[in-house]
């Protein structure tokens, strides 16, 4: 069951979303799915390695990424622009 204690409450505008490597591990080679909402998906776009060059994320759209970079430590950041707080 889903509790609302267990949610995250944003304020409508840009979140960001931050994928990197468990306790700074790294995680190089690792694929992973994003989905903001269940719908068709597209691929990650780089460089993404930071607020400034996160890839802008529509609602309603799955990500296909992954942490496979010359960089040992590939982090990938996204936005999502909310329309209203929740």
């Amino acid at each position: 069951t889903w509790l609302a204690s267990q949610g995250t409450f944003l304020p409508a505008g840009r979140a960001y979303i931050k994928i990197y490597g468990y306790s700074g591990n790294a995680s190089w080679g690792k694929t992973y799915t994003l989905n903001t909402t269940l719908a068709a998906g597209t691929v990650e776009l780089e460089p993404n390695t930071s607020t400034s060059t996160a890839t802008v994320v529509p609602l309603a759209t799955t990500i296909s990424g992954s942490t496979l970079s010359a960089n040992s430590s590939d982090t990938d950041y996204y936005a999502v622009d909310l329309p209203k707080a929740g």
